[in-house]
């Protein structure tokens, strides 16, 4: 056995509490987020991927994620909600439904069980209605 280290801390065991545990595999504290950091991520978690902004902001993706849920973001690169791409374009909700049954689209399901519409889908929706839309016209 080494000096001064208990045996629980070199195998860990069920009885120790979960954060206990993992604090012994973490290699050092957590820094403290800062201001420009969380900046950082608020204008451009919609434009980056979770490792792209962990390389630019020297942290870890892991630590990128939990500060993403606590502040209630998404890194989307790209990639909407059917409730954010129905904002952003202006369309209900049902609307972009029918264009995706019409072009016959499959949508992704992210890990949070929303669907993940890709900007070339979304492009791909808005041109499908905006089209019906004359032929309607018409």
């Amino acid at each position: 056995m080494e000096q001064g280290v208990p045996c629980c801390y070199r195998f860990p065991t069920l009885t120790m509490r979960r954060a206990e545990r993992e604090s012994l595999f973490t290699l050092s504290p957590t820094r403290e987020w800062t201001k420009p950091e969380e900046n950082y991520l608020l204008f451009r978690c919609e434009k980056y991927t979770v490792e792209e902004l962990a390389d630019r902001l020297n942290r870890t993706p892991k630590d990128i994620r939990a500060r993403l849920k606590l502040l209630d973001l998404e890194a989307s690169c790209g990639v909407y909600t059917l409730n954010r791409a129905s904002q952003t374009t202006g369309y209900d909700k049902a609307q972009l439904e029918r264009a995706r049954v019409g072009l016959a689209m499959r949508w992704r399901v992210n890990s949070s069980g929303f669907f993940a519409i890709t900007e070339d889908q979304l492009k791909d929706l808005c041109d499908y209605l905006r089209d019906e839309g004359r032929v309607l016209a018409a």
